[in-house]
């Protein structure tokens, strides 16, 4: 007989595949590790590069996207593992031959933010009175492509959660779409998580001429440090230094206690605008148990009402509170969610829980929190296949 728990699980979440969790083994050759991924998502990736080669075609003269490409093939050490993961893909996609085109195409696809592609994010810190900090983030995008049979798909369409594992452990998981090998969203097991949200002084003509200077992409630069950096003040110390390509915000949590924190990145090295706000912090001894991030900058007017609703919602509420529920309930509130969203995900570094939920998908309850689904220390509470299994093999 089925338990009370395994009826309500099925109830909430049926059975059919909802967004797909794949494992990449970061011990295999790179060019081998996305085979799956470049299978299930094979038509939406050819797809979405035919729109986007059409897009780059009427917005960007033919000489800038060469510039882009040369720019981007530009020999990075710590790029160069990426840029194999790529050519494998290409060869994938075009059944076992190599392609100069698809990999140039997908190497751009890579730079879709320093390209001024990107659209609205959002995204929540909270700590709990323990200091626990829990990470709350909305990825707004829109970009439509047809299909071969005329149907028109969009970034959900390409959505997945990718876990990577070395040598037989899970190292860091990062929702991510097909095609995109860097990282947006993720967060490394017991040491940080991160977010990128667009800043609108973004553009796509000073971030090439910076690329040129030594600039690098947010994502794979990210992805590198996540494979590298275990801890969260290391991380936020590097990220706050490196030499970026492009204007943009980052958001971090941290596994200890009251560890997060929201850089506002000028275009270049460090801090190189006078007015760029300095790096927010979650504080105890400040009592600053909370920090919201859209698009703008936290010193200046909002230029939406997204971040003061947000901070007037999170007024009416108390510390105590704070749990995984909570920051449900709060990321994808009106305030904060929208039509463009593609999906919305909550990260807690200290206790590996993590979720993705895409924006037509239920919302998880803190039934599935690592401790109720007595989760030992490294076990992962994941995507809506991982999570009801774990809950179906708990009595």
């Amino acid at each position: 007989m089925m338990s009370w728990l395994m009826l309500a699980v099925l109830a909430l979440f049926p059975l059919v595949e909802a967004m797909p969790t794949f494992h990449i083994n970061l011990d295999l050759p790179p060019a081998e590790r996305f085979h799956e991924v470049t299978a299930r998502f094979r038509q939406d990736q050819l797809a979405v590069l035919a729109q986007m080669k059409q897009v780059l075609k009427e917005k960007f003269a033919e000489d800038e996207v060469q510039q882009w490409v040369a720019a981007l093939k530009a020999h990075v050490p710590e790029e160069e593992e990426f840029k194999e993961e790529i050519a494998g893909i290409a060869k994938d996609l075009a059944k076992g031959h190599a392609s100069e085109e698809l990999y140039d195409q997908i190497l751009l696809f890579n730079a879709v933010y320093e390209l001024q592609f990107t659209n609205d994010c959002s995204g929540i810190l909270a700590a709990d009175v323990a200091g626990t900090v829990i990470h709350g983030r909305n990825l707004d995008f829109h970009f439509l492509y047809k299909m071969p049979d005329g149907n028109e798909h969009n970034f959900p369409d390409l959505a997945f959660n990718a876990i990577f594992w070395r040598q037989g452990k899970q190292l860091l998981m990062a929702p991510s779409f097909a095609l995109f090998n860097g990282i947006h969203t993720g967060m490394r097991f017991d040491g940080w998580s991160f977010e990128q949200n667009t800043r609108f002084t973004n553009d796509h003509k000073l971030n090439l001429e910076e690329l040129k200077r030594g600039g690098r992409l947010f994502g794979w630069t990210v992805r590198h440090y996540m494979q590298t950096i275990p801890d969260y003040k290391t991380a936020l110390e590097k990220m706050s230094r490196s030499h970026w390509a492009a204007p943009q915000y980052f958001i971090m949590a941290g596994a200890g206690p009251f560890e997060g924190a929201v850089i506002a990145q000028d275009r270049g090295t460090g801090k190189s605008l006078a007015d760029t706000p300095e790096i927010q912090h979650i504080s105890k001894e400040a009592g600053v148990w909370n920090i919201v991030q859209t698009n703008d900058d936290s010193n200046k007017k909002a230029d939406d009402p997204r971040r003061p609703l947000a901070q007037m919602m999170l007024r009416r509420q108390h510390q105590e509170d704070v749990s995984t529920s909570f920051m449900w309930r709060d990321i994808v509130s009106p305030e904060l969610r929208n039509d463009m969203t593609v999906f919305t995900w909550v990260g807690v570094p200290k206790t590996h829980y993590w979720f993705t939920a895409l924006r037509n998908e239920s919302i998880p309850t803190d039934a599935f929190e690592p401790k109720a689904l007595n989760q030992g220390r490294g076990k992962v509470v994941g995507a809506t296949k991982w999570a009801r299994q774990a809950l179906l093999q708990t009595e």
